[in-house]
């Protein structure tokens, strides 16, 4: 998806939602691919929307509101010739557990449905902590927005939103002697 997908896609979702009589509204947090995207524009397209639910239950527990977003989310995925995922919270499973959560912004209303974006650290805390390959030109794309040059600023930011046991466990110091090697 390029941008202009992802507010059509968006859009479209509200009006389903709206067309579905679904209580509103609706309150996303967008992460990943389309974040960067979206704000950092370091890349012309995502393969998906990654999401956290700010105002319903993950699908992993699905409440009434989380069913019919999903519902919707399918039928927009349908007119669009999307896979069923082109929207989902598979990464926000974890994001409630990591640490304190960021100030969001409101980016964009869609009838029923409201889009929020965090600060840009918030994102670069949550690649860091992925520490995946697939991440690491994002990380350095935030780095230069955000002015990060050293590993003690990049941690700072870390520490700001990411528990030290889960810094521990998932092996962040790593991911930051990959970006920071002096």
């Amino acid at each position: 998806m390029e941008r202009q997908d992802i507010e059509a896609c968006l859009r479209d979702l509200g009006d389903e939602m709206e067309h579905k009589r679904v209580k509103g509204p609706i309150q996303v947090m967008i992460t990943g691919g389309a974040y960067m995207l979206l704000m950092v524009q370091n890349r012309q397209f995502t393969e998906d929307i990654d999401f956290f639910p700010l105002n319903f239950e993950l699908s992993t527990q699905p409440s009434k509101e989380t069913r019919a977003f999903q519902s919707a989310a399918r039928a927009v995925a349908k007119r669009h010739g999307l896979s069923r995922d082109w929207i989902n919270d598979v990464s926000a499973t974890m994001l409630g557990e990591l640490g304190p959560d960021p100030v969001f912004q409101l980016w964009a209303t869609f009838k029923k449905l409201q889009v929020y974006l965090p600060p840009l650290n918030y994102i670069l805390a949550l690649k860091l902590f992925a520490g995946r390959q697939k991440d690491m030109d994002d990380i350095q794309a935030l780095c230069q927005q955000l002015d990060i040059t050293t590993r003690a600023q990049a941690q700072a930011i870390l520490d700001a939103y990411v528990y030290p046991r889960w810094q521990q466990e998932y092996r962040v110091a790593l991911t930051l002697k990959q970006v920071f090697p002096r």
